[in-house]
């Protein structure tokens, strides 16, 4: 299985290239548009796999839909594409494509649906990451695409995998009143983006 997501250029397009059993497709999407970049595919497969409640339940506001699915919708020229995530159960979700023109409401036509192992969508997605931050590093991809790297959701989403931040609770004294704060160890978030 392949789902990688990539940069073609600095005039505002990426690339999706899919290979599930025998379906094979590439969409040149335009990810500076809103929603088209991969912070909201990370975001939404962060609430999808839920997790420590302080991160998570912005994202799951945002992204979780009733039918515990995300939806991403991205821009492929005059067509729009959608793609549909549905958590099955902890390995599986179900993949739904759907292409329909960029100006209409409706769903379109399905030309893909499967089970798909939940790890291995992860697996690639971090893959694309991985992939971009080392060819432009985070700060050359703000420069070449005008749109800035998803850190968090990318720190997040590798850390479950990798399961090595731990956060801790603490109080803090701002203007005499005690609030609770939440804090990560900097050393720890370094070592997963060297651990590329």
């Amino acid at each position: 299985m392949k789902f990688h997501y990539y940069l073609e250029n600095s005039a505002g397009w990426a690339g999706i290239s899919i290979e599930i059993e025998n379906f094979k497709k590439n969409y040149s999407i335009a990810y500076g548009w809103d929603g088209c970049d991969i912070k909201d595919l990370l975001g939404g497969i962060i609430a999808l796999i839920g997790g420590n409640e302080n991160f998570c339940s912005d994202l799951k506001e945002k992204y979780l839909y009733d039918d515990n699915s995300i939806e991403w919708n991205v821009i492929a020229g005059p067509d729009k594409i959608k793609f549909k995530f549905i958590l099955l159960d902890e390995n599986k979700i179900e993949l739904n494509i759907f292409e329909s023109k960029f100006n209409s409401d409706e769903d379109g036509t399905r030309v893909f649906t499967g089970i798909v192992d939940f790890n291995e969508i992860i697996d690639n997605i971090l893959y694309s990451c991985n992939k971009v931050i080392t060819k432009y590093g985070i700060l050359g991809y703000f420069k070449n695409f005008w749109i800035e790297f998803p850190l968090f959701y990318y720190l997040y989403l590798k850390n479950i995998i990798k399961n090595i931040i731990v956060c801790e609770e603490f109080v803090e004294i701002i203007n005499t009143e005690e609030i609770k704060m939440i804090k990560t160890n900097i050393n720890d978030e370094f070592n997963i983006v060297k651990s590329i």
